[in-house]
């Protein structure tokens, strides 16, 4: 399809939140790998445009093109190991030669449903061919697509955005995008649909359509934070876990559930999310398998060596057979481990609390503690 007959409008970009790039030069650095033009491999979907949307498009870009024409900004992109500046004259004629004709705006046919990264990078790859005495990108390849309504879209633009990641990186940079993406689809599916969202669904839309790529926590968190949005608008709640000033990692899933389910008050969520973490609150403390091993090599105590070794060996019949003797070592130990968990509580608390050695309680960059936690193997001292 003719590259000036497609349009990237933002409104439409259901799954990212922000700006499209961290800073001018990954965009410029985008624009460099399209210099040789869209890549085949990559075609974007696209769907046909109402004539209202047209006029706003033509609107849009003539707004672009003013914008051009009064810049004096350089551009400056990196290629070959070499500095290219692109002067604005260069930007607007690049715009010029592809978007426009005798003088006016051409009027796009088709709206892009997802890579708005490269619609804006476009401009600039368009610039160096143009700097390099190259042809423009006139093509780019494209897949026409029909949807049953604007929730179909939107699920399209979600499963190739969301689909390309593994794993989340995902959660610890791109929670105003999942927060987003669970709002549009709360609000679109009782708008088109007719029906609420389920939490389901939602971990689906995220996931891209595979849940294996978004934990299941992690959406379900998404899920109640949009629904909470839903119910107290005032609070902007999913406004705020977007620009930052609530923190949707502090944010506890299993709290949101508690207030959602007990028909909590406004002023309670407000207290909640405006505290989520309270700091005289010890919970519970995270311990990576690999400290653990390092402690139970290094440890004389035979019994906790072998518990240890048993646990993070899922040695479950070992754990089983110390329960034959569980009365006869109880009456031994039970004292023991009494002043043992005394002093413990002691020199955290007390005076000579720097006499234990420092235990990160913070997440891991993968959203841990959405991970249902293993089962504990407690001993119960009275």
């Amino acid at each position: 399809m003719k590259t000036n007959l497609i349009y990237w409008n933002p409104s439409k970009n259901y799954a990212r939140e922000g700006n499209l790039f961290k800073d001018e030069a990954e965009m410029n650095a985008l624009s460099v790998n399209l210099v040789e033009g869209w890549w085949d491999s990559q075609p974007v979907a696209v769907v046909k445009m109402t004539p209202e949307e047209q006029e706003k498009a033509v609107k849009e870009l003539e707004a672009r093109w003013t914008l051009l024409k009064a810049s004096e900004v350089e551009a400056k992109f990196e290629m070959n190991g070499q500095t290219v500046t692109v002067v604005p004259s260069e930007r607007q004629l690049a715009f010029e030669r592809t978007f426009t004709h005798n003088g006016k705006v051409v009027k796009p046919t088709h709206e892009a449903v997802y890579a708005f990264r490269r619609g804006a990078a476009l401009l600039g790859a368009l610039a160096l061919r143009l700097k390099a005495k190259q042809p423009a990108i006139d093509d780019i390849p494209v897949n026409v697509k029909e949807f049953a309504d604007e929730y179909d879209r939107m699920v399209e633009c979600a499963r190739e955005n969301f689909g390309k990641l593994s794993n989340v990186s995902l959660v610890t940079t791109h929670w105003p995008t999942i927060i987003k993406l669970a709002c549009e689809c709360r609000d679109l599916s009782k708008k088109v649909k007719g029906v609420p969202v389920t939490e389901a669904e939602t971990i689906r839309v995220i996931s891209g359509g595979d849940q294996a790529k978004v934990k299941r926590g992690t959406g379900q968190k998404a899920y109640r934070i949009a629904l909470l949005d839903y119910k107290f608008p005032a609070l902007k709640i999913a406004e705020n876990v977007i620009k930052g000033t609530v923190s949707a990692t502090e944010l506890d899933r299993e709290e949101l559930h508690k207030l959602i389910k007990n028909n909590a008050s406004e002023n309670e969520v407000l207290k909640y999310v405006s505290a989520p973490k309270d700091p005289n609150a010890r919970g519970p403390i995270a311990i990576k398998k690999s400290e653990l091993d390092k402690f139970a090599k290094q440890t004389p105590n035979l019994i906790i060596a072998a518990v240890i070794g048993a646990i993070n060996g899922g040695d479950m019949k070992f754990l089983y057979a110390c329960e034959d003797f569980a009365a006869s070592s109880n009456g031994v130990y039970a004292p023991l481990l009494k002043k043992a968990r005394a002093d413990a509580i002691l020199r955290i608390d007390g005076p000579q609390g720097e006499g234990l050695p420092e235990i990160s309680n913070e997440d891991d960059d993968d959203e841990a503690e959405e991970e249902a936690p293993a089962p504990a193997v407690a001993a119960s001292v009275k």
